[in-house]
């Protein structure tokens, strides 16, 4: 198993033992190495001591199983680790069949033709984007380039909303996923809770113009009004939930062809080879780190003894280098015969609504800039700044071409 051998083998025991998805230390790059030393203890979960301690599910089987039972493994007590959040995330912290009414209400924006639909306004702004750059021989990606793709099917399609809106949101959001201590995340939490009330308040009383959040505003849950409590959830959780992930995918993609240069040639020479590479990156690196359950009775499961409302944490970056279901696990193979297998968006009833979005979004921005920018590279002595949290991904990518 291929792991940082800066870090000795104490040293990654101690990282397992007090495993927290915001130690800074993840930052320099020990987190799949911590993994990797978790899985090769020959265990399914196993006991980490951070934060009153908690069960975490590492290997493939384990994060399967846990996903897709929500009956005995709950997300209604909280999916964040460290209980910082102070409103509930809607639907993520409901289980069916609530949860599966209230997703269709949303389904309706994330279908797989949504995310089609929207692939032509994709390429026109990635061109524009370009255009601002492609003379300059250099250019941070994540900033000048990802950033503002990823806003712009969140924040700005889905949403509606303004520049500063959609600036406020940014920086709240990083706050409350990526804070350094519980206050810093506590706080960023907060200002999302108080925008999406003010969202929801300022709309009271109007007729729905169609968009997102008027539709989710005004649904039908059954017989019954979606409340004002679920939908400022909502709007809390996919101001968190949506722009960052998508926008790390894409940071990650240039990364992995800003250092592949025969994977860049061969998908340039054919075209149909971008899809397969983006869904193994997607594995390879998943973006998305974790989620937490809730235990909901005493039981037995994978050899451990569980109580009811012990928390169990599944990483879903582990389950995709199981190295008894992905072969050379922590090696791009592009074409990877059982790719479909990864559980970077989830699994269950759980599974991430905006996988399609996700995916489109990394697919336009990439076949643009292979398109318009076909060779490029990190630039010489720059170093690459990575956020680590409920998600994982490089906060710049400067390159140069």
């Amino acid at each position: 198993m291929t792991k940082n051998r800066s870090f000795s083998e104490k040293e990654l025991e101690e990282l397992a033992q007090n495993f927290d998805v915001h130690d800074p230390r993840y930052v320099k790059c020990p987190y799949f190495a911590t993994l990797a030393h978790m899985r090769d203890k020959g265990e399914d979960v196993v006991r980490a001591e951070s934060y009153g301690g908690y069960w975490v599910a590492v290997t493939h089987d384990s994060v399967g199983k846990v996903a897709r039972d929500w009956r005995n493994f709950s997300n209604t007590k909280g999916v964040v680790i460290g209980g910082d959040k102070p409103q509930k995330f809607v639907p993520e912290e409901l289980d069916p069949p609530l949860h599966s009414r209230f997703r269709k209400i949303m389904n309706p924006f994330f279908t797989r033709n949504a995310a089609k639909d929207l692939e032509p306004k994709l390429a026109e702004l990635a061109d524009k984007l370009i255009d601002g750059f492609i003379n300059d021989g250099k250019v941070e990606l994540v900033e000048a380039y990802a950033t503002h793709i990823s806003n712009f099917v969140f924040m700005e399609h889905l949403f509606g909303f303004n520049t500063e809106q959609v600036e406020f949101c940014k920086n709240a959001a990083a706050d409350a996923m990526f804070g350094e201590t519980a206050e810093i995340r506590g706080d960023g939490f907060a200002r999302i809770e108080k925008f999406a009330r003010d969202i929801i308040a300022s709309r009271q009383g109007k007729p729905s113009d169609g968009g997102y959040i008027d539709t989710i505003r005004t649904g039908m849950i059954g017989d019954r009004a979606v409340t004002e409590e679920e939908a400022v959830g909502n709007i809390q959780l996919m101001i968190v939930a949506g722009g960052d992930t998508a926008i790390i995918a894409q940071g990650l993609m240039f990364e992995l062809l800003a250092t592949m240069p025969d994977l860049r040639k061969k998908i340039i020479a054919d075209p149909d080879l971008l899809l397969p590479a983006i869904e193994e990156m997607i594995r390879l690196q998943s973006p998305s780190v974790a989620i937490q359950r809730t235990v909901m009775k005493d039981m037995e499961f994978c050899g451990k003894e569980l109580k009811d409302g012990d928390k169990m944490y599944l990483l879903w970056g582990s389950a995709n280098r199981d190295e008894s279901v992905f072969y050379n696990a922590d090696q791009f193979i592009l074409n990877r015969p059982n790719i479909a297998d990864h559980l970077a968006f989830g699994a269950g009833a759980h599974k991430c609504i905006g996988e399609w979005y996700a995916r489109t979004i990394v697919k336009i921005s990439t076949e643009r800039l292979l398109n318009r920018i076909p060779d490029f590279k990190i630039e010489p002595g720059a170093e690459i700044n990575y956020m680590m949290g409920q998600s994982r991904g490089p906060l710049n990518m400067p390159v140069v071409f």
